[in-house]
């Protein structure tokens, strides 16, 4: 079988575009040149590897079977894309995208993203994401669970989800989360974030570690702010201004240099040093057991018993 490409009829009458009939190198095309558009061919294989431009479409029970298709991208239903790049994108229902993409300005449905990846841009909705990545000014609604599977750098993202956990490496740098529950469970970094939780948020893992795995980077103009009806914080060190409402139990952790705490809960198991201070209101503390203080650190507004 060789062909790879021809069809031609215009856009108005239902797509199909496209011609080439060869060269490609990989995909700065030639032949015949032209592209874009589709529906049918099955959208694309002639047994695979990608393409289309010129700019864009791809239509439903989409397919493509390898990589580029660019600017004006759109791709529909049933999408599916086995390889990489992409660009101006909407992509939609049962997306699965692997093979290192780099996709920017998107805009994804029930997306899985099963290889390293790069993502500008972007709204994903219902996500699994399994493999390094960094998400950058996205925004991420999910009906279900959001699962995420390996090392992840997260910079101006927001995620709206009934429940999400992160399992792997990751890094969130002005990150906002809405959600029902929301769970962190490995070595990460948060730097300038806001939780919003609805019942239970756990930053750290379920066991003493002495390696703190979460480090919590606030400051005082854009602390980390976590707001849920419990809260849990365990194996972390925490760093600069942390603002917390809703029940905080802290445990196993370290709250260090010029770091300010505001919490009211449960405080256990823990190092408070250096310049360190820790906002307890009057009668919002329920137990202080196991701290340590030392350096200049205090708790300016808390009563505090059994503290060594």
């Amino acid at each position: 079988m060789k062909k790879r490409y021809e069809t031609i009829r215009q856009y108005k009458e239902k797509y199909l575009q496209i011609k080439a009939l060869v060269d490609m190198p990989e995909h700065c095309v030639s032949k015949g040149d032209l592209g874009g558009y589709i529906e049918k061919e099955e959208n694309l294989p002639q047994e695979g590897t990608g393409w289309i431009s010129e700019d864009s479409v791809v239509a439903q029970n989409a397919v493509v079977w390898g990589g580029l298709i660019s600017g004006g991208s759109v791709i529909i239903e049933d999408a599916l894309i086995q390889d990489g790049m992409i660009s101006g994108c909407k992509i939609k229902g049962k997306s699965v995208i692997s093979a290192n993409p780099i996709l920017t300005d998107c805009t994804l449905e029930n997306v899985e993203i099963t290889s390293r990846s790069a993502i500008t841009k972007t709204t994903l909705n219902n996500v699994h994401i399994d493999s390094q990545v960094s998400l950058q000014q996205v925004t991420i609604l999910a009906k279900e669970k959001v699962e995420l599977k390996s090392v992840s750098r997260w910079e101006k993202v927001m995620l709206t989800v009934d429940s999400a956990v992160v399992k792997h490496p990751c890094e969130l740098s002005s990150v906002v989360v809405m959600a029902e529950s929301f769970s962190i469970e490995c070595n990460t970094k948060i730097k300038d974030c806001s939780f919003n939780v609805k019942k239970a948020i756990r930053i750290g893992g379920n066991k003493k570690i002495k390696n703190k795995e979460v480090t919590i980077e606030g400051t005082e103009e854009k602390p980390v702010n976590i707001k849920a009806e419990s809260i849990t914080i365990n194996a972390s060190r925490i760093h600069g201004d942390l603002h917390s409402k809703g029940y905080l139990y802290l445990t196993f952790s370290l709250i260090e240099t010029h770091a300010k705490v505001r919490m009211s809960g449960s405080l256990s198991n823990s190092s408070v040093r250096e310049m360190a201070q820790i906002y307890i209101p009057g009668k919002k503390v329920k137990n202080i057991s196991h701290v340590h203080v030392d350096g200049d650190a205090v708790y300016p507004k808390a009563v505090v018993k059994g503290v060594s």
